[in-house]
């Protein structure tokens, strides 16, 4: 499934869904949204831990964890904007900082 999703445009559509279904980003208590993250990657570390004690097709395994990143992602990309930061410019910045401590000439372009 192709799209032309871009981290910009998920923040926007991220912030005005919050906004209009859910809480005010503005008013809404940052601790409150690092528990939703926290919930959700005990989601994901449940779904690996399920692959190994089931027997679960490996794409029921990968479309649930999946499921459970994206929602990590997307709790992690409200705390951002609550903060007055942009996704894409904080994971460039890190990812290119990792580079340069591991020697690596693998940048992203800032």
């Amino acid at each position: 499934m192709a799209n032309n999703l871009t981290f910009d445009n998920f923040s926007f559509l991220n912030e005005k869904r919050c906004n209009e279904s859910f809480h005010h980003l503005a008013g809404y208590d940052p601790t409150l949204l690092l528990a939703g993250a926290c919930e959700e990657l005990g989601e994901v570390a449940k779904e690996i831990k399920h692959e190994y004690d089931n027997d679960l097709l490996p794409e029921l395994v990968a479309e649930r964890i999946g499921e459970e990143v994206a929602d990590c992602i997307t709790y992690l990309d409200l705390i951002c904007t609550k903060y007055g930061l942009k996704l894409s410019d904080v994971l460039a910045r890190k990812f290119n900082a990792v580079s340069d401590r591991r020697n690596s000439t693998i940048k992203i372009p800032v």
